[in-house]
């Protein structure tokens, strides 16, 4: 495992943080599909 930070760039992938892993992951950009947007939730005031 490399510490982040001490890895050399690499403009082929993609990372992002899992929250339900609790982990750091890439994706290829060759296999990048779609993005699909999230909803946005509004808080309702009590």
């Amino acid at each position: 495992m490399i510490d982040a930070g001490l890895a050399e760039p690499n403009y082929q992938s993609i990372a992002y943080y899992d929250l339900d892993r609790e982990a750091w992951r890439a994706f290829s950009i060759e296999n990048f599909v779609q993005v699909n947007r999230l909803m946005a939730i509004t808080p309702i005031e009590c």
